[in-house]
């Protein structure tokens, strides 16, 4: 008994020593914040950098663009790369030999197999072939035995009749002379029926005349068919190119419509709203905390410079504290760089959409939606 609550024991620790390393990981996975960093810069060529790491670096993933060839994006854990997409081809390339090396490898195999099986059954086939020979040797004498022996009968059978009695040799001459009565009275008797078929031969003639009229009929009536087939065809088309703009212009008022009443809705206004309080939310929530950079471009006219300086001054003043900008009016230039850090965690990211999903007011909008996709697909009547 002592062994067995031991036993139980040992497993009810194992098994709540990987529960509690799942639930660790999934509150590492939730509540220990990603970390990321992009940077540009763009002087003489181009450079472009973004990075995400989690959990003191143990994971991390780089995204790399120089300007030249493709971009070279890496994954790594613990500080092992895991992921790197210009080995990836190799790999490919090597599997693929090692693939081609087996397939070779087994025909070479089953050519062998092949060519066993086919000395094996030419063997076998010889040695029956031989066989049959000896066979056909023995039955051929057998057959030439059987012949001469069948000879002999004959002779004995045709030397028989010359002993004969003569009596025998009348009555086979009256019974060819009955014969020969019967066969002439069956003659006369199929004479009327011939003479019946020659009286029919006329009818066959009408009977010939009426199927050519049939068939000229039956010609003219499938040709009329097809030219009428055509006509409506093209009266068809003619109708539907003249419909076809009017069923468009139907179809757009109806969608119209149909989109006025989805939007003026109270319902799909409150699903809406919720919709991009989240979408809000989350911006702000994945928005970076730091951003420093330094941008100086000139266009080459001074108007279209200035217009471009007003339009990034509508955002200066939030990014204007590590951010510097410095137009040209002269040059037509372009150069700088940027750098920008942030974080997220999951727990937020899901908090927001499990809200999101289970809010009354979208759970109705997106009822609605559906509805809505369905009456848009509606066919226009004219």
């Amino acid at each position: 008994m002592a062994v067995f609550l031991l036993i139980v024991k040992i497993i009810g620790i194992l098994l709540a020593s990987i529960v509690g390393l799942v639930l660790l990981l999934l509150a590492l996975i939730l509540f220990v914040p990603f970390r990321y960093k992009l940077y540009g810069q763009k002087h003489d060529d181009l450079y472009l950098m973004a990075k995400v790491t989690w959990l003191l670096h143990i994971v991390s993933f780089k995204f790399e663009y120089t300007g030249e060839g493709k971009p070279v994006s890496k994954a790594r854990v613990f500080g092992i790369p895991v992921y790197n997409s210009t080995k990836p081809k190799k790999d490919q390339d090597s599997e693929k030999e090692q693939k081609a090396e087996n397939h070779q490898e087994d025909k070479k195999d089953t050519e062998e197999g092949k060519r066993e099986l086919t000395e094996y059954r030419e063997g076998i086939s010889k040695e029956t072939a031989v066989e049959l020979e000896h066979e056909t040797d023995i039955r051929f004498d057998s057959d030439e035995e059987t012949e001469e022996d069948t000879e002999k009968g004959s002779d004995q059978y045709h030397d028989e009749p010359e002993h004969l009695p003569e009596v025998n040799r009348t009555n086979s001459y009256e019974h060819q002379e009955q014969e020969t009565d019967t066969d002439a009275v069956k003659k006369a008797e199929k004479a009327p029926e011939i003479k019946k078929l020659d009286m029919r031969l006329p009818v066959s003639d009408t009977s010939t005349y009426d199927s050519e009229k049939d068939a000229d009929t039956s010609g003219f009536t499938k040709r009329y068919e097809k030219v009428k087939r055509k006509i409506i065809q093209i009266a068809e088309k003619i109708k539907n190119s003249i419909l076809a703009p009017i069923r468009f212009i139907k179809k757009t008022i109806l969608q119209i419509q149909i989109l006025k009443e989805f939007l003026e809705n109270e319902v799909n206004q409150e699903g809406i709203k919720v919709a991009l309080r989240s979408i809000g939310k989350l911006l702000k929530h994945l928005g970076p905390r730091k951003a420093s950079g330094l941008l100086a471009f000139g266009t080459g006219d001074p108007a279209t410079t200035g217009y471009v300086l007003a339009a990034l001054g509508m955002f200066y003043g939030k990014i204007g504290k590590n951010f510097s900008i410095q137009p040209n009016f002269e040059e037509s230039m372009l150069y700088g760089n940027i750098k920008i850090t942030g974080r997220f965690y999951i727990i937020t990211i899901t908090v927001i959409a499990l809200r999101l999903w289970f809010n009354k007011n979208f759970k109705k909008l997106r009822e609605n939606f559906d509805k809505f996709k369905k009456d848009m697909k509606q066919p226009v009547s004219v």
